[in-house]
């Protein structure tokens, strides 16, 4: 799965996250996004670091 993928990934989990969201709820949101993709762990483990990323910079994601 490229990364590309990953991203677009990634910002469906941060938009669908309520904002009050905490870490585990992020990290919860991954996991089901991974299960129902089935991801690796690599790919988990980047979708994490992605989404982690759009976290910090929201102005960085782009649907």
């Amino acid at each position: 799965m490229n990364t590309s993928v990953i991203s677009r990934l990634a910002v469906q989990v941060i938009a669908n996250l309520d904002a009050a969201a905490s870490p585990d709820d992020m990290v919860r949101a991954c996991v089901g996004m991974a299960l129902s993709h089935d991801l690796g762990d690599d790919q988990l483990q980047e979708l994490l670091a992605e989404a982690d990323r759009l976290l910090r910079r929201p102005e960085e994601m782009v649907a």
